[in-house]
């Protein structure tokens, strides 16, 4: 079995374009439309959204937009919740402005954003928050999670924390690591301001960047990587791609293979390799089954897997969904012309065997997956394949579903 693997391993170099996150930011997702808008929901209190946008709230004539009850300076003018169109000394563009809220004015003392989770995974908050000037105005942050706080600070208004040195929020009392949280759809990260000067009623002016990024939890199907040897790739760009991570610490050392294609020779873990990459073929051998499970980031947009060489060339699936094959297209890059599939096979000169091979593990068989007559017509997740190129610089384009 090892002799007849490592004969057919005649591979090419990879070179993968990598997944992107799906990142929330709430200036870049800032709407003087709607309120909710996208994932994010701005807070006059802790029951009321804002539901005014006010068009001129200086009411200067300059046509700053801000969340509020009324413009400037009437009574109900704080909370105010707007977005920097223009950058300055303490603002970045798109950063945020807000005002805490007081008594006094509107009935409470705290604003805040609200992140709602319209997915399952895993969501990674990051950001700042800082003071706009130096009035002796006091106010607390905190950041919860279905209510809950998780971490939080407090700003003393003496111009300690401004645009230059701001309040990170893995520098609150809850440390680092609170920053991650495993959501499902419906849970909600918020950002809540607390007015303390004069017992709530004299609020500040604060500066925020807040974004929250968010990936799923990918597991490999139960049977799937079995004792001897696999064939596999991963479906999901790793939060963390190093070995250990997608691991989980199980023990792949001297057992994980990839091709070297640039020395044409086999490199093993530790030392050759350090890292997965979505859309690679690997090659593992096991001693007895094995189930991967790890936080990562799902493509979004039509995954290209380029084949620099003629020759074998190992790839993986780079969705964590099914897709025939038959729907994938190949591109030339030297001569910048796609094809789809059935017109490859069809051309005189087809740049790729569409039959591409693959090695069954709980049979111990080597299997066809390709456009007729083969066992399977589908790219899976978690399976590696060798394909074929009959010419060089080539895309093979995976589509999105």
């Amino acid at each position: 079995m090892k002799v007849a693997i490592f004969a057919i391993l005649l591979l090419a170099l990879f070179v993968p374009l990598a997944a992107q996150a799906t990142v929330y930011d709430l200036g870049a997702d800032w709407s003087n439309d709607h309120n909710p808008f996208g994932a994010w929901t701005l807070m006059k209190s802790p029951t009321e959204p804002f539901t005014i946008n006010q068009p001129n709230y200086m009411q200067d004539g300059t046509g700053m937009h801000a969340w509020a009850d009324q413009p400037y300076a009437l009574l109900a003018h704080v909370p105010f919740w707007t977005r920097m169109e223009v950058p300055s000394d303490q603002f970045d563009l798109w950063d945020i402005e807000l005002h805490g809220a007081e008594y006094d004015r509107t009935g409470t003392n705290q604003t805040s954003a609200v992140w709602t989770s319209p997915e399952t995974g895993t969501a990674v908050i990051s950001g700042a928050t800082w003071e706009v000037r130096a009035l002796y105005r006091t106010m607390a942050w905190e950041l919860r999670k279905n209510g809950v706080a998780l971490t939080g600070g407090t700003l003393y208004g003496n111009g300690g924390q401004m645009h230059d040195a701001p309040f990170n929020l893995n520098s609150g009392w809850g440390g680092a690591g609170v920053l991650t949280q495993a959501v499902v759809p419906g849970d909600t990260i918020e950002m809540v301001f607390t007015t303390i000067t004069d017992g709530g009623n004299v609020g500040d002016a604060l500066g925020l960047k807040l974004t929250i990024a968010t990936s799923t939890i990918s597991t490999s199907p139960a049977g799937w990587l079995n004792a001897g040897w696999n064939y596999f790739s991963i479906p999901d760009q790793p939060l963390d791609p190093s070995i250990p991570a997608v691991f989980g610490g199980q023990e792949v050392q001297n057992r994980l293979y990839q091709w070297d294609g640039v020395n044409k020779n086999m490199i093993l873990y530790p030392g050759d390799i350090t890292h997965l990459t979505v859309g690679q073929g690997y090659l593992l051998r096991l001693d007895g089954d094995m189930t991967v499970s790890y936080a990562g980031t799902p493509n979004t947009a039509d995954f290209g897997i380029p084949i620099p060489e003629e020759g074998w060339t190992w790839i993986g699936q780079p969705f964590d969904y099914d897709t025939l094959i038959s729907t994938c297209r190949v591109r030339n890059n030297a001569t910048g012309v796609t094809r789809t599939a059935a017109g490859d096979v069809a051309a005189i000169d087809p740049w790729l065997n569409w039959n591409t091979v693959w090695w069954d593990s709980a049979i111990d068989s080597w299997k066809l997956a390709g456009l007729s007559s083969c066992d399977d017509y589908y790219f899976r997740p978690w399976r590696g394949y060798l394909v074929w190129a009959n010419a060089r610089s080539l895309t093979l384009i995976v589509p999105k579903q």
